[in-house]
């Protein structure tokens, strides 16, 4: 996300278990997790809602400070000496109740949702962060590197 003048509250931070991440992380279920909720504002305005999943093995060191941060995977990764390797992310238009909520949107309107899976350098799944956008404040831009060998 670059947005630097966003502001970030951290709205859950707990262990638990993977549940529905799992199958993203390449974990068991009940493996145990960092899991957090948050909700970027911008003037105030929510444009944001995210919830990460990340293997305990991967946050020894991550505190609520690096969870609240904007820069919240370049701080994670440095605190926890990572190398994320690459990132496998899908967009989809979806409905929210949750996150409708701290959107302040009704419960059916359609929300903008990325889904990204962080890789460390052995190509393993290190951290998923699912956010929900609303639609009519944020807009998604992908830039591709232009092929200069054809």
């Amino acid at each position: 996300m670059h947005a630097p003048e966003a502001e970030r509250t951290l709205l859950v931070c707990r262990t638990g278990t993977a549940g529905s991440a799992a199958d993203l992380l390449k974990v068991s279920a009940d493996a145990p997790v960092l899991y957090s909720e948050r909700c970027d504002r911008l003037n105030g305005i929510p444009f944001a809602w995210d919830y990460g999943t990340i293997p305990l093995h991967y946050a020894k060191k991550t505190t609520e400070k690096e969870l609240a941060d904007v820069a919240l995977v370049e701080r994670w990764s440095a605190r926890e000496n990572l190398q994320i390797s690459s990132i496998q992310q899908t967009v989809e238009t979806v409905t929210n109740s949750i996150a409708a909520k701290y959107l302040k949107l009704s419960a059916k309107h359609p929300l903008l949702k990325t889904t990204e899976c962080y890789f460390d350098q052995r190509d393993r799944p290190c951290g998923v962060f699912i956010t929900c956008y609303n639609p009519e404040l944020v807009q998604l831009r992908i830039r591709y590197a232009s092929n200069t060998n054809s």
